[in-house]
């Protein structure tokens, strides 16, 4: 009998992680006395509420740290519910959150106005040492992206494209999550229109679509990708679910 092989097998095989995969790296410091009665209560309870992504903690002073890891979608929400429920005792410029090295994230394409930028681009890519770069014609894509922190790596990508002259060709909610990390306002092209997507509603798309599980994430990203009017609607679907 014939094997017919999954779009996630498929994937896995080219060595394309699923986001889902991903490891997320969340660290916290806190600004009280690691003996105090106070801390305890603190450890206690993220320790049970979080059980399955807690990783540890430790002090070398008067304050002490703690670190989570796990997928992405669960490690901002432990993120929300501390820096909500504990903001008085954190040191928030110590928070920090990062994609752990090693693990891969979704390729992306670019396009430019011809095969000498665009070769350009791949070069610079290549040579900076974040990613591999594929040319075909005038578009590249940049398929394994093997960096610390998606956020850095999108703004060097950002700068590199803009100096050969090309554009971020994704879907809709990919370029959310590039705008997001690089606050930069990008265009998302539908048909013979396209539409500006500014900071402020690309950090509610991405919000609102780590709120979501798994089944509504896919259905949110396939309308945001559908059609302007569909677009439209899932920006106000965004910012009417994130007051």
């Amino acid at each position: 009998m014939k094997k017919f092989i999954t779009l996630s097998e498929k994937i896995e095989s080219h060595g394309i992680m699923n986001e889902s995969k991903e490891t997320w790296i969340l660290g916290f410091d806190f600004d009280l006395d690691y003996n105090s009665e106070t801390a305890e209560d603190i450890l206690s309870d993220i320790q049970k509420r979080f059980k399955k992504l807690y990783v540890g903690h430790g002090s070398g002073g008067k304050g002490f740290d703690v670190s989570f890891e796990g997928p992405k979608k669960d490690i901002m929400k432990v993120k929300k519910y501390i820096e909500k429920t504990y903001k008085n005792q954190l040191n928030s410029k110590y928070t920090n959150m990062y994609l752990d090295e090693g693990t891969v994230t979704k390729p992306m394409t670019f396009t430019f106005h011809s095969t000498t930028n665009a070769k350009q681009f791949a070069y610079d890519v290549s040579n900076a040492a974040i990613a591999t770069a594929n040319v075909i014609g005038k578009t590249v894509e940049v398929p394994l992206l093997r960096v610390s922190s998606v956020g850095a790596a999108h703004r060097t990508l950002a700068k590199m494209s803009k100096k050969s002259k090309g554009k971020l060709t994704e879907s809709a909610y990919v370029i959310a999550e590039w705008v997001s990390n690089t606050m930069i306002p990008t265009p998302i092209q539908f048909d013979d229109e396209s539409i500006l997507l500014e900071c402020d509603s690309a950090d509610t798309i991405v919000d609102v679509n780590q709120s979501l599980n798994e089944e509504n994430q896919v259905q949110f990203q396939d309308q945001l990708n559908s059609s302007m009017d569909s677009f439209k609607k899932m920006i106000r679907f965004a910012y009417e679910n994130t007051k």
